[in-house]
């Protein structure tokens, strides 16, 4: 019993090490869902997203409701720092693939960072930047799971590129991004100019710069070696 535990979470690491190279994709916008947002003074409000405005430069507010006492909360960019919206809920699964993952000391350290990505995906993340203007903006966080080092935030006014065995992606991808290290302001990053402007985002790390061709289509794979292999 305990190999088919072990060989499942196993499979199941390998299923998610794939995703975890991939960004979460883009809200759907679809409230009335469990969402969470963090304050400035880093409380955190639960409760029922119950309509919100997402507009060119990103999150401009979000109405959440107490689903015990029916009271409602409304947000402005300027008063939060994050927000959490549920993307697919079974969380009683998750919480059950967690316990058993925790029993299992032989699944290997990148695996459980690995995991940690799938469990994160179970929220869209909105989080507040400052973009190279000083302008505050609240934008997707795309990456969750591996955004310790780099945090990848989605464009609002992004174009998508076309899915399809010529591109080689399964799915359309966004054709610009925000990038943004640690506190620093959020950097502007296009499938155009990838090939300049992948020497300036990962400058810290001459180490993906040998491995990896500057291909806008693997962004998401640099990001997520970055995450893992430049110290």
């Amino acid at each position: 019993m305990k190999k088919l535990l072990l060989f499942t979470l196993t499979l199941f690491m390998a299923i998610s090490f794939v995703q975890a190279q991939k960004f979460m994709p883009v809200f759907d916008q679809q409230w009335g869902r469990l969402t969470y947002v963090v304050k400035n003074d880093d409380s955190k409000v639960w409760g029922k997203s119950t309509s919100g405005v997402v507009g060119p430069n990103g999150m401009i507010k979000i109405t959440l409701k107490d689903t015990a006492s029916e009271e409602k909360y409304k947000f402005k960019i300027e008063d939060i720092k994050e927000v959490g919206i549920s993307s697919k809920g079974g969380l009683g699964k998750v919480e059950a693939m967690t316990s058993a993952l925790q029993s299992a000391n032989s699944i290997s350290e990148m695996a459980r960072t690995d995991y940690k990505s799938v469990l994160n995906s179970d929220f869209y993340i909105y989080r507040r930047v400052v973009d190279k203007k000083g302008k505050p903006r609240m934008l997707q966080l795309l990456n969750p799971g591996f955004e310790t080092r780099m945090q990848v935030y989605a464009d609002p006014k992004a174009k998508e590129s076309a899915g399809g065995l010529l591109s080689n992606m399964a799915e359309g991808m966004e054709e610009s991004y925000y990038v943004a290290r640690g506190n620093s302001s959020a950097t502007y990053v296009q499938k155009k100019k990838y090939k300049k402007s992948m020497s300036s985002v990962f400058d810290d790390c001459s180490m993906i710069l040998e491995a990896y061709k500057p291909d806008f289509s693997e962004f998401a794979a640099h990001v997520f070696y970055y995450e893992n292999e430049c110290k």
